[in-house]
């Protein structure tokens, strides 16, 4: 886990810093996703534009909130159980996974932040 947050927080940064850029920012390493099995697939397939994404802020606090995914416990997406993740099953945590996958990141970054919420 500490390997796949380490680079996803790498990758962060290096969008964030290759925003502005005429360069194209690199993709996500495909190995630190979750293999796509039907239910993941179909979550991707149907996703819909997140309710109320938040915008950039200047002066970011402790409370920051970009986007559909980045910021602390944001967006709250319940367990299936109210669990935390490590005792989850297989299912439950594809399941959980698939709540995530069910809305679109605004852009790279909050993809970025989405992909290291499900990692």
């Amino acid at each position: 886990m500490p390997r796949c947050m380490n680079r996803l927080l790498g990758y962060f940064l290096v969008l964030s810093l290759s925003a502005g850029c005429a360069s194209k920012p690199p993709k996500l390493d495909p190995g630190l996703r979750p293999p796509l099995r039907a239910v993941l697939t179909e979550a991707l397939a149907g996703a819909v534009e997140c309710e109320s994404p938040q915008t950039a802020q200047v002066n970011p606090s402790s409370s920051f909130k970009y986007g559909c995914f980045c910021g602390k416990s944001y967006p709250n997406l319940q367990n299936p159980r109210d669990a935390s993740v490590p005792p989850l099953a297989d299912a439950e945590r594809e399941t959980l996974i698939s709540r995530y996958y069910s809305i679109k990141p605004i852009d790279d970054i909050d993809l970025a932040c989405r992909d290291h919420d499900v990692c």
